[in-house]
């Protein structure tokens, strides 16, 4: 459905000024954090009062995607805290101190909500803000990376600001010439990694002009090497070949093992190079790693230590931060950095499946547009794989990804994206 911008309800904007933030969510910086989060919950109850009376019954996928979403942490409280002061578990429920990831978690499904429910009049319209407001966040994020550049590499008389995990590490055995490690505000480079890739995709759908496209695409890639994180590697391959899906599907039987033999070639050939070293050594050397560990420790700890209620409905919010704290021996880390196994160990069985019930029916959507556009494909991958080296459910990035491949998935955005290549969609 094509709406007019002058039809744009005024409240419109206050669902999408939040995203103009979301980088923040990673930021090293505790208080940029906190901002983003006040000013998310701002917003959206602002919306709510100024759109209450407009609001509409909401699509079937997006109410699904908000009972997936909110459902497990609505278990986790009712039973898997009762569990804990049942049967004495160390986990007590005043220990965990769950209340800020909740109010997280509350906050979130409220901006996933109003999402779904928000007035037809002015729904492309927001959209198209969201979308922009999104890309600007990630320009901010893009400037200070630059900063961060100028500083390690061309010695920039004004200090990079923020002091980062840009070290090397995990790579103990090699000799390298470079020392640092991108991460322009984030904590540490592979929390950079999906922003950077997400402004990639971005660029080709928010600028109008064909040059400034390549040129903010190639920025964006320019930080995306310089992060060295085998994640955004891993993740730049996989849009790639989602590229060559997307224009070349037809010969796919010839191109596909043509691309992954020219892929391995170019490991081969270029072995020798620094970065590449470094990106082989972390694959070859990941069973040993500190991030391995984090995954299987915890999954090992519930199945050995926890009864069938919290296999099925987990310890709890911020239950493996406790037992870090806790200094319990077989938890010397407070997250696995994986989605999937963070929501495991905290919600259970029950709250995996339904976030992997999240991913079904976002593949679904992004899939079944793909012979009009990879956008929504392309974003579903990036965040697919983020999820597999992020546990960042609880943050505004999530809801943004979920948010960003409905709209892209939507009809509108496929109708001028596919009909009016010319104009991008977001003009």
């Amino acid at each position: 459905m094509q709406v007019s911008h002058s039809k744009m309800s005024h409240s419109g904007w206050l669902l999408a000024f939040p995203f103009l933030f979301v980088s923040f969510t990673v930021s090293i910086d505790e208080t940029m954090a906190n901002l983003q989060l006040g000013i998310l919950l701002l917003s959206t109850l602002l919306f709510l009062f100024a759109s209450w009376n407009k609001l509409v019954q909401p699509q079937r996928y997006t109410r699904v995607l908000l009972w997936l979403y909110l459902t497990p942490w609505l278990l986790c409280i009712t039973i898997g805290y009762s569990n804990n002061f049942i049967t004495g578990n160390p986990l007590s429920y005043l220990e965990i101190r769950p209340f800020g990831r909740l109010a997280n978690i509350l906050v979130l499904s409220l901006l996933l909500f109003l999402f779904g429910k928000q007035p037809l009049i002015s729904q492309e319209a927001t959209n198209k803000k969201i979308v922009r407001y999104y890309y600007y966040s990630l320009c901010i994020l893009l400037l200070f990376a630059f900063w961060q550049i100028a500083d390690f590499y061309f010695n920039f008389p004004i200090p990079f600001p923020f002091q980062t995990r840009s070290y090397m590490h995990s790579a103990s055995d090699l000799d390298l010439s470079f020392s640092k490690r991108i991460t322009s505000y984030a904590e540490e480079p592979s929390f950079l990694a999906p922003f950077v890739m997400e402004g990639i995709i971005l660029s080709f759908v928010t600028i109008s002009k064909s040059y400034a496209r390549y040129a903010m695409a190639t920025l964006f890639l320019i930080v995306c090497i310089l992060t060295f994180s085998p994640s955004a590697y891993i993740a730049l391959t996989s849009c790639i070949l989602v590229i060559f899906v997307y224009r070349y599907r037809k010969w796919m039987l010839f191109i596909l093992p043509l691309v992954l033999f020219l892929i391995l070639s170019t490991f081969t050939i270029f072995q020798h190079l620094e970065a590449i070293q470094y990106f082989l050594t972390r694959i070859e050397n990941y069973t040993s790693s500190s991030r391995y560990l984090s995954i299987i420790l915890p999954i090992k700890y519930m199945f050995e230590e926890g009864n069938w209620i919290t296999i099925l409905f987990g310890y709890g919010t911020r239950s493996m931060g406790a037992l870090y704290e806790a200094h319990h021996q077989n938890f010397p880390f407070g997250t696995s950095n994986t989605t999937f196994a963070d929501i495991l160990f905290e919600c259970g069985s029950v709250g995996l499946l339904c976030y992997l019930g999240i991913y079904i029916i976002l593949f679904k959507r992004a899939a079944k547009t793909l012979k009009a556009s990879p956008i929504p494909l392309l974003l579903f991958v990036n965040f697919l794989i983020s999820s597999l080296y992020r546990g960042d459910f609880s943050t505004t990035h999530f809801i943004a990804n979920i948010i960003l491949i409905c709209i892209f998935s939507s009809e509108t955005f496929l109708y001028t994206h596919h009909l009016q290549t010319h104009r991008p969609w977001s003009k």
